[in-house]
């Protein structure tokens, strides 16, 4: 029985309610859903015969769909509402004590960032459960409150617009349905991130196709052919790799020494009024030789900054001055003069203010010394390019971030453990 309807056995660990449910549909197909009402309160139309036949079928199949473990404590009852009402003893408690770990959980249930918000609504969910079924009963609109109360600060728009944007009342429905467009519209937007041609621009493209003088064109559109769907390598535009693994930036034998030196390139990144105390923002850079880094800094920001557009401009200067410092440094190594010297930021804001002041009525307070990034990518020392969130290495310097990003960042560096090093 249990493989014919593919039901998950009871453990005494997985959801009991959603367990029962599914035993009951089972017991409903098998037309003996009555026997959980006891032999007595059976229809007085059966026979006795039939009343223990429904009985010993439904027993069967509520044997059949638990563990060894959870039998062994119910395997003396002989009838399967006798069983059915020790299983609701052992694993649907409503004592007070009980009563108050639920609601504590519900109350102090909060949703996290970097975690799936199907996940995270099938656990609040299960919680709502569990009170149903020991007959603690909340009014939709409550349901409903709660779940904005456990929302992150990210969705702190979203939960403006559901209370402020309409009238009335609010279902927990409303809430659920808003949260999953939202989590499908992220997904959509991460999917054309890995895409990885959203903002590549080559160093060379004006001298190759003719168009301009001097000036870097990049294009938006999606990747033409069979692979446009895949993420492709900022380098080698090949499909199926980051940059970061592209084996071209690698080299082969001896020629290796000469492209890492020749391929350095950095990322700045800025939290927002990350000090509590003083308001200010943290800055962070890292250059990368190959795909190990060499030069690194996560510093507090001299100034308050009034937006996250002036933080990240201020974070790229900073990194922009250690630039050109690391380019003198790599020129006298290697004895290669090297033009321009690429920088990636995730702030599109940022990129534009540092060609073009076109945001002049937000950006004339910002102090003149910042400024020295625009004259860098005025003269072509400095390329400042967009990358996708998913390639910002500096987030481990600035950000608090879950373990799983952590730990591809730091891997991202070229950082290993000492027995790993040949």
């Amino acid at each position: 029985m249990g493989s014919k309807w593919e039901i998950e056995k009871f453990t005494g660990k997985n959801d009991f309610g959603l367990w029962k449910v599914k035993v009951r549909a089972i017991l409903t197909q098998q037309k003996c859903v009555e026997a959980l009402l006891g032999i007595s309160n059976m229809p007085n139309t059966l026979s006795n015969a039939e009343k223990s036949e429904m009985n010993d079928k439904a027993l069967s199949v509520i044997i059949l769909c638990l563990a060894d473990n959870v039998l062994r404590e119910v395997a003396k009852e002989k009838t399967a509402a006798a069983m059915w009402t020790k299983l609701d003893a052992l694993y649907m408690m409503k004592s007070l004590a009980h009563k108050q770990c639920l609601k504590e959980r519900l109350f102090f249930f909060r949703m996290v960032e970097n975690k799936p918000v199907v996940e995270q609504l099938s656990e609040f969910n299960k919680i709502i459960d569990d009170l149903a079924n020991i007959d603690v009963n909340l009014e939709d609109e409550d349901k409903a409150f709660h779940l904005l109360c456990a929302l992150p600060k990210s969705l702190e728009n979203l939960k403006d617009a559901l209370l402020y944007g309409k009238e009335g009342t609010i279902t927990l429905d409303e809430v659920q349905s808003a949260l999953r467009t939202k989590e499908l519209t992220k997904l959509r937007d991460l999917r054309v991130d890995d895409s990885a041609e959203g903002l590549n621009v080559m160093r060379d493209r004006s001298e190759n196709d003719g168009r301009g003088k001097g000036k870097k064109y990049g294009s938006k559109s999606r990747p033409k052919g069979d692979n446009g769907g895949r993420f492709r390598c900022f380098y080698c535009q090949d499909p199926g790799h980051f940059k970061k693994d592209c084996p071209r930036r690698r080299g082969s034998g001896s020629s290796s020494a000469h492209v890492a030196v020749d391929e350095e390139e950095g990322y700045a990144n800025s939290d927002y009024a990350g000090d509590l105390d003083d308001r200010k923002s943290t800055s962070g850079y890292v250059f990368m030789i190959g795909s190990k880094a060499v030069s690194w800094c996560s510093k507090k920001q001299p100034i308050v900054t009034l937006s996250t557009t002036e933080a990240e401009f201020i974070a790229a200067a900073n990194c922009a001055c250690q630039a050109i410092w690391l380019s003198r440094v790599l020129d006298h190594i290697s004895n290669r003069k090297n033009d321009c010297i690429t920088l990636y930021c995730d702030n599109s804001s940022t990129i534009k203010l540092s060609k073009n002041p076109v945001m002049h009525g937000r950006s004339k307070h910002i102090d003149v010394r910042f400024h020295f990034l625009r004259d860098l990518t005025k003269d072509g020392k400095i390329q400042l390019l967009h990358c996708s969130s998913f390639e910002q290495t500096t987030y481990i310097m600035t950000k608090a971030l879950s373990l799983e990003s952590f730990c591809k960042f730091r891997d991202m560096l070229g950082l290993c453990k000492p027995e790993d090093i040949n």
